[in-house]
């Protein structure tokens, strides 16, 4: 059984395929409601793998939020502030503004967790559920640094996200204790919930997927992420390859297709994860035809100026790469990029 939060999980994405059922709520509290009612019925002994979706703390820009602020901080009723369309590039707002936001966002962040909370003293009463509960991503709320909103970039902020098992009596404590250490000592990808959660489950013939369970990777294992879909720029433009124009002004998508226009495809993010070194990879395609090597050459430059994290550039053709890498004990926040201070 799927519940969902978001349009973007609506059937035609196609996440639904395999479930008995699929169903989307605009509300934010109705999902919870119907994985409660779910649980209080499930049979014992009898299957039931349940996907609950929130938006709540996505949504802390929309109007609606300003009831968690409240809540949150009933000290300081009304002070809220949600982004609206604003929320890409949060432009025009003020210091104060940007500080209300950041705590508007931290206020759903909490509901959802309430919310949550609910649910998993529902599964702790039946003692017979394994629980997980992980985000998608994060979001970027570093106005001066241009790390704002998320997608199209690859910093912690946005990949490193809350992941939390709970389970029932049965597991031994000693694999409990397992995995734990497992968590805290070593990377883990969003790949590696399903195999696990279906592992502890008892499920005994696993699917075959990228992850692998928890605690059973090799040592130095590479955890890689990426992003085709969006860019985001130091001049807080996002790229949208998708080009809707949602949440982007007339001049956005302007510049939109404009890009688009340049490139022969979708930008590739890459970033490679072992241990406490971190690379990250941005690839960028020209479109063949469109002037000469020289000029090639001053367009990558011109797009290589507005790249995040002072990345080294290595220009081929009409192809683009660019370098960070970080040392995520030293700067865990990503703001050095080694190879720019390397030099050539």
């Amino acid at each position: 059984v799927g519940l969902v939060n978001n349009t973007v999980l609506l059937p035609a994405s196609g996440l639904n395929a395999g479930f008995d059922q699929w169903t989307y709520f605009d509300d934010h509290r109705q999902p919870f409601e119907r994985a409660a009612s779910l649980i209080r019925r499930a049979r014992r002994r009898k299957p039931l793998f349940l996907l609950l979706h929130s938006n709540i703390a996505h949504d802390y820009y929309r109007r609606g939020a300003d009831a968690y602020y409240d809540e949150a901080f009933p000290s300081a009723p009304g002070e809220a502030y949600m982004l609206g369309d604003k929320v890409i590039g949060w432009s025009g707002t003020t210091p104060e503004e940007r500080v209300a936001a950041a705590k508007t966002y931290r206020a759903s962040a909490m509901k959802a967790v309430a919310y949550a909370r609910e649910v998993l003293d529902l599964v702790r009463a039946r003692d017979d559920f394994v629980s997980v509960v992980v985000s998608d991503h994060g979001e970027g709320l570093d106005y001066d640094g241009a790390r704002i909103h998320h997608g199209g970039r690859l910093h912690d902020d946005l990949l490193r996200v809350p992941l939390y098992f709970d389970l029932p009596s049965t597991i031994p404590q000693s694999q409990s204790s397992d995995m734990a250490a497992a968590l805290a000592s070593t990377p883990v990808a969003m790949t590696d919930v399903l195999p696990t959660a279906l592992a502890l489950a008892g499920v005994a013939s696993i699917p075959s997927v990228d992850g692998c369970r928890i605690g059973t990777a090799p040592d130095g294992r590479l955890v890689v992420s990426e992003d085709r879909r969006y860019l985001y720029l130091n001049d807080r433009f996002r790229l949208n390859v998708k080009g809707r124009g949602k949440n982007m002004s007339r001049l956005d998508r302007e510049q939109n297709e404009l890009l688009l226009g340049q490139l022969a495809g979708p930008p590739i993010l890459r970033s490679y994860r072992s241990d406490a070194a971190k690379l990250i990879m941005t690839c960028l395609h020209l479109r063949s035809g469109t002037g000469t090597p020289s000029d090639d050459r001053r367009s990558l430059l011109k797009l290589g100026e507005r790249l995040l994290g002072s990345p080294v550039l290595f220009l081929r053709g009409n192809r683009m790469f660019a370098f960070e890498l970080y040392d995520l004990d030293g700067d865990p926040t990503e703001r050095h990029n080694l190879l720019a201070a390397a030099g050539d």
